[in-house]
């Protein structure tokens, strides 16, 4: 079950320096990630490398983890900040945790050595609306709690960006999805906090 379109970014700097002095951080996402990648960057700039790979990917889908493994086939990362949620609503959240867990137990076998954390998913609103959510965000925080119980039995650390973004309407776009510049530097500066006490 696919969407639409389906697409791939991919960022990954420093990729000519096979010696880079500073930790590698790979932030795995979706549109969010992509556009907070590089406040994390700037937050960080001269303590880490932060590298960033958004996809429209659902887990179940088979072309997730060869997106996901493709990044990693080129570049050793000391720390993989990993999320995915709002995508594939096509599917039920059963499917979801399954996959979920099943994609990063895999991930982290690929990548060893590599320090992991989970971050959930920010909240949807309505378009035009940003005072109500959108009826995907009850869906959202279903696979909010899928995220944290993965992080608990992982026993890795886990990123809440949903808490940071959920009384804030001001910090959208007038998609109800998508942030504003403000929204992205405050997302920006907590995924930067959590590479630091992970990574620093």
């Amino acid at each position: 079950m696919r969407e639409p379109i389906e697409w791939l970014r991919v960022w990954v700097p420093d990729s000519n320096q096979t010696e880079i002095r500073v930790p590698r951080v790979l932030l795995v996402g979706d549109s969010i990630v992509a556009a907070y990648g590089q406040k994390v960057a700037d937050v960080l700039m001269d303590e880490v490398s932060v590298a960033w790979v958004g996809t429209s990917r659902f887990p179940a889908d088979p072309a997730y983890l060869n997106e996901i493994k493709l990044v990693l086939e080129y570049t050793r990362f000391d720390a993989i900040h990993f999320n995915n949620g709002l995508h594939g609503f096509g599917y039920s959240e059963e499917s979801y945790a399954a996959h979920l867990g099943r994609i990063v137990r895999e991930l982290i076998g690929h990548t060893p050595g590599a320090k992991w954390m989970l971050c959930n998913s920010t909240p949807v609103r309505v378009a035009d609306q940003l005072d109500q959510y959108h009826t995907r965000n009850e869906h959202v925080k279903v696979r909010n709690q899928s995220m944290a119980e993965l992080a608990h039995e992982l026993s890795v650390p886990m990123t809440d960006l949903y808490s940071v973004m959920k009384d804030h309407p001001e910090f959208y776009s007038n998609d109800g999805t998508h942030f504003n510049e403000d929204g992205q530097k405050v997302q920006g500066e907590v995924v930067a906090k959590a590479i630091r006490k992970t990574c620093l």
